[in-house]
Formats: structure tokens, sequence, C-alpha cells
């Protein structure tokens, strides 16, 4: 997950596929609440709304009181204001 965490900004791609990674390894992990999160910002800064969105809202009725919340509710709400 440091690996996908480091890679966000400059390389999203890259932390799409150590997000991906983490799942296989670590499908039910401690860290799957940040590895969503990490994967829903990558798909966002890729421009890929039309994935990220509903994973955002997915995750936010699965984990509404979550301390990521209000992060995912941040990228949801830029998400709505881009353009697809």
């Amino acid at each position: 997950m440091a690996r996908a965490q480091a890679a966000v900004a400059r390389s999203p791609r890259r932390a799409l596929h150590w997000t991906a990674r983490h799942r296989r390894a670590f499908p039910a992990g401690a860290l799957t609440q940040e590895r969503e999160v990490l994967a829903i910002d990558a798909l966002s800064r890729l421009g890929r709304q039309s994935s990220a969105r509903p994973r955002a809202e997915a995750f936010l009725r699965r984990h509404p009181r979550s301390a990521h919340a209000g992060a995912v509710r941040r990228m949801l709400a830029r998400m709505n204001e881009a353009p697809e």
C-alpha cells in the first residue's frame, strides 16, 4: 500500500497496479478501505470518473462513518463538478 500511496499523485496508473496487486494478495485485509480510497483517487486522476464515481458511492454506502469518508466525499464532489 505504501507503493500505491507514493505513486498516486505522480503515476495514478501505477497506483492502480499496486492497489490491484494488494487486492489479489489481501482481499479482506486490514487495509481494504485505504486501498479502495487510493484506487478511487487514482481513477479520478486518470479522468476515469465513470469508474471512480460508482466505487466512491459504494464505499460511502459500505463505510459511511469511516475515517476516510470525508476524503471520499470530497473526491466525489470534485468528480461531480468535472466533465466526463
